[in-house]
């Protein structure tokens, strides 16, 4: 009984499990990496950035779509992580030098949500990368072995992504938009047949209006995570806050 109570409670806070599943495949990789490096490699240096890499990539990056999506977009990240690391690891000679470019980095962090809010989640994992390069001691030699684990890290963590405990795909926001548009249209239809004669049901005609009070109100920009809604200042993502302007605000539930 209380092992129901307490599964019944964790599926509340969790839906899906995508939590559940995201934990496990972190602690999965990050496992393998840093006991790998540690003692099958025998190289510390290469442990610890394979580990940092695993927990920063793996829980700071918040990504959006899809297990292969986000899978590609840290394989893609995989140059800029090296850079930082690169610059980090030899800007650590010299305190001043090390301040100054976390300054410039942070910068670039803060300043990255301003053209796309889905980019910071990710520029978060990216200034961890830095701070931890650009700590003492200096040790520019040891560099191979500080991009070598990183890469593991990731590599491992973007196959994990796709291959173990994939999370359900998620509903798009131009998937929820063609909805509340389709509920929308039926109803007017209705409505629009109601009016010329041909009577519908009433419970048909209210089960369509109360379909369309539910789309249209999975549309609300605060209903949707932040990397899964239309909040940057592209094009598409323009386009797709035209399109809900032109729907209604939502209907009355009565």
């Amino acid at each position: 009984m209380l092992g129901t109570s307490l599964l019944g409670r964790l599926r509340r806070r969790d839906p899906g499990d995508v939590i559940m599943r995201r934990a496990a495949r972190l602690t999965l990789v990050a496992s393998v990496v840093f006991f790998g490096c540690r003692y099958g490699a025998g190289n510390s240096t290469l442990a610890t950035y394979g580990l940092f890499g695993t927990i920063a990539a793996g829980s700071f990056a918040q990504l959006p779509g899809p297990a292969p999506q986000r899978a590609r977009i840290l394989v893609l990240s995989l140059p800029v992580v090296w850079a930082l690391i690169a610059v980090g690891s030899f800007l650590a000679w010299n305190t001043w030098a090390a301040a100054g470019g976390m300054l410039v980095v942070g910068f670039v962090v803060a300043f990255a949500g301003v053209g796309n809010p889905r980019l910071v989640g990710l520029a978060s994992a990216f200034q961890l990368f830095y701070i931890l390069a650009s700590f003492p001691p200096y040790q520019p030699g040891t560099l191979p072995a500080r991009l070598g684990g990183v890469t593991l890290a990731i590599m491992l963590l973007a196959a994990a992504e796709v291959v173990l405990w994939p999370d359900p795909v998620p509903v798009s926001y131009r998937q929820r938009l063609t909805a509340a548009a389709d509920g929308i249209a039926a109803f007017l239809d209705d409505t629009a047949a109601t009016v010329t004669g041909l009577h519908t049901a009433g419970a048909d005609r209210d089960t369509r209006r109360a379909r369309a009070y539910d789309v249209v109100a999975a549309i609300e920009l605060n209903r949707s995570p932040p990397a899964w809604g239309p909040p940057a200042a592209g094009a598409q993502d323009k386009g797709l806050l035209i399109c809900l302007a032109f729907l209604p605000g939502g209907f009355p539930p009565g």
